[in-house]
């Protein structure tokens, strides 16, 4: 299997697709919109997909409190993320986002995303990458994005996926070459997604980080972000 499927459960929708196309865990999700499921709904929607051939299944980043009901059911913390959240004051102290160090800030093109997930690869270790099917799913995420890349000349350097629903942001993707790693590409892209927020009336951005990397926490505490108190965490089913 190498495609989305939604599975229907009452008035809850899951979106269930390979984890990095492994066809053994499911990548399990929540489209929007339904409320919080319950033990029941779980435990039905892992007999489906049980029928749909998986092994075994991951969630997405969810809420600690929204875990409680999948850790009932054998789900364990695979991973943790810290949320950190900026509210677009001073943005004109920040510097960046056009033209800096030769460095070229634009829209992303089609042609771009072989190699925006060619860095991908590169910047983050095997768990955390990302496939064509999950660079979509961070594209559709908000009823509004914004994907933009960082240019040397003619070869990319970075990408950012930037998301807004009502007054709210989120950088739902960032990944640098890791060539080029602490030369201000990063900072350029976060500063570019910051502005289009706040040209566009949002009033905070958030963004989400595992908890041991340390260095992508100082880069965004450097730009205005803070970390909040709630934290989101990964949760894997071994299918025992």
């Amino acid at each position: 299997m190498t495609t989305t499927e939604t599975i229907s459960i009452g008035r809850l929708h899951f979106r269930v697709r390979p984890w990095h196309s492994d066809p053994s865990i499911a990548h399990l999700a929540m489209a929007p919109g339904g409320g919080l499921p319950e033990i029941a709904q779980i435990a039905e929607c892992l007999g489906r997909i049980r029928d749909l051939g998986y092994e075994s299944a991951l969630t997405s980043a969810i809420d600690t409190a929204e875990g409680t009901a999948y850790r009932s059911l054998g789900f364990s913390e695979r991973d943790r993320l810290r949320v950190m959240r900026h509210d677009l004051t001073e943005l004109d102290q920040l510097k960046g986002g056009g033209r800096s160090s030769g460095y070229t800030c634009r829209r992303a093109r089609k042609s771009d995303k072989l190699a925006c997930l060619d860095i991908d690869s590169r910047a983050f270790e095997p768990f955390w990458r990302l496939d064509a099917g999950g660079l979509a799913d961070a594209e559709a995420a908000t009823p509004s994005r914004r994907f933009r890349v960082i240019q040397d000349r003619n070869r990319v350097l970075g990408y950012a996926v930037t998301g807004r629903g009502g007054q709210q942001g989120f950088i739902q993707r960032l990944a640098t070459d890791p060539h080029v790693q602490r030369q201000g590409v990063a900072s350029l892209l976060v500063v570019d997604a910051l502005r289009w927020c706040g040209r566009r009336q949002t009033r905070e951005v958030f963004v989400n980080t595992q908890v041991s990397n340390v260095a992508a926490t100082r880069l965004y505490e450097k730009l205005g972000f803070v970390t909040t108190p709630n934290d989101l965490v990964v949760l894997f089913w071994s299918g025992d």
